[in-house]
């Protein structure tokens, strides 16, 4: 914790006495008063990153967090940008491996030193954001439910895009994850689902209406889940849509 701590000081020092400079302010009394300001121990300094936040950003700044706080395995840059951010709006196929890395950074800048991108992942700095947020230490409180609630609702607007895939990082995460998303907000709400995600549930597995149904299994089929993407399989080379209904229901 006492290395953490340091290494966090350390970034928190640099990035003040930048923002001092740039409004102008050089002299050795103004960087020794901003330094001094600096908590020294790892709940304050994390209390100090969230206080910095613009109110009118918080509800940003609690979505990011969420997302990187809820998710079953690191979200890669693109997978990260295209779920926080509208498809068109710096999101989608377009977006290079740089531009991907790029834009992440932008977006988490709102929480830094809380979060950092490395190796094409974006992630909390330490396991000690994520307590200091769930347990009420700061106004800015993790939910799970909401979290899992959200990403669940992007989950299911990624698989049933029409009329093709707009987030093509991202329907890989959901594609895997979106039945373990839907176990944890039945958990959480006592077993109570709100209608949206039913009726979302209710069209993945439309007879009449299979184009979902197949797009989903030919990039992640729970049956066989080491099989990998496989977009040549047709409809027919499936189990039936009530085989992989009950599995799921049997598996949640």
């Amino acid at each position: 914790m006492l290395i953490m701590s340091s290494l966090l000081w350390v970034k928190l020092a640099l990035r003040s006495i930048a923002e001092t400079m740039n409004k102008g302010l050089f002299s050795r009394v103004e960087i020794e008063r901003v330094l001094y300001s600096l908590p020294k121990d790892l709940a304050n300094q994390y209390s100090f990153i969230l206080d910095r936040i613009p109110n009118r950003r918080l509800s940003e700044a609690m979505n990011i967090l969420e997302w990187i706080s809820f998710t079953f395995r690191p979200l890669s840059c693109q997978e990260f940008v295209e779920a926080v951010e509208p498809p068109g709006l710096g999101s989608g196929i377009e977006l290079s491996p740089t531009n991907a890395h790029r834009r992440a950074g932008q977006v988490v800048d709102l929480v830094f030193g809380l979060v950092k991108v490395r190796n094409d992942q974006v992630l909390l700095v330490h396991d000690t954001v994520r307590d200091f947020l769930m347990f009420g230490q700061h106004l800015m409180t993790l939910h799970p439910l909401h979290a899992h609630q959200q990403i669940l609702s992007t989950c299911f607007e990624a698989l049933l895009e029409e009329p093709d895939v707009k987030r093509p990082a991202f329907f890989n995460y959901a594609a895997e994850f979106w039945g373990r998303h839907f176990q944890e907000v039945g958990r959480l709400a006592g077993g109570n689902s709100p209608p949206s995600f039913l009726d979302a549930l209710a069209k993945l597995f439309d007879d009449n209406h299979p184009e979902f149904f197949l797009r989903w299994l030919r990039r992640y089929d729970p049956l066989n889940p080491k099989a990998g993407s496989q977009p040549e399989k047709r409809l027919e080379d499936f189990p039936s849509q009530h085989v992989y209904m009950n599995f799921i229901r049997a598996n949640l």
